[in-house]
């Protein structure tokens, strides 16, 4: 064992304890919520995606297996088909909405309806190819 110290005098005013250093509130909140570099989506996959019809079939969206499916169609305000996922995409919308929170309140929604993997690979196919029928409505530059 390394010196003993002696004990300070009383009323002598001690040094604060050390605490571990925590993110900033701005990067906790940023941990959460759509990140389109969280998409697990190759070059090559997204380009199929977006050179497909849409066929209505929900599993047809890249990161939507039977398990995501199956919640998308539970509970309050389900959703069976790509066009209904593209509906709901499209009434998160509002006006003075910008493209990240519009990608947010997607994202959000998805987490809401218990879809807990490939949420923002599915945002991404949805916000890009609803950006070749609605111009402006995903700028990937947004999120730079």
């Amino acid at each position: 064992p390394g010196p003993t110290r002696a004990a300070p005098a009383p009323g002598t005013p001690q040094p604060a304890p050390r605490r571990a250093a925590t993110p900033p509130l701005d990067a906790m909140a940023a941990a959460e919520g759509y990140d389109p570099t969280r998409s697990q989506l190759n070059g090559d996959q997204m380009a199929d995606w977006l050179r497909a019809p849409i066929t209505g079939e929900i599993t047809e969206v890249p990161g939507i297996g039977p398990k995501a499916a199956e919640r998308l169609a539970a509970g309050e305000d389900p959703v069976t088909t790509t066009f209904q996922l593209f509906g709901k995409y499209l009434m998160l919308k509002d006006a003075g909405v910008d493209c990240v929170e519009h990608c947010n309140r997607f994202w959000y929604w998805l987490k809401h309806k218990g879809v807990t993997s490939h949420r923002s690979g599915i945002v991404r196919c949805i916000a890009e190819k609803a950006g070749y029928m609605f111009a402006g409505i995903y700028e990937e530059e947004a999120f730079a």
